[in-house]
């Protein structure tokens, strides 16, 4: 998924849960720092690496 995709769907989904979109976007960088790490220590780099981009992006955005 591209950066921009990654960002309009975590908007889209505060937008449809009726929620703030930074506490939005805050919570899911959590989840995504949290996958990522899990999956380094089980040794699954490309999936670590898929999580590290999406919490890259969501700093970005």
């Amino acid at each position: 998924m591209s950066d921009a995709a990654t960002a309009l769907r975590a908007d889209a989904m505060a937008d449809r849960l009726g929620l703030d979109r930074d506490r939005t976007r805050a919570w899911l960088f959590a989840l995504a720092t949290q996958a990522a790490s899990w999956f380094l220590s089980t040794g699954d780099k490309p999936t670590h690496d898929a999580y590290h981009h999406v919490t890259s992006t969501l700093l970005r955005a």
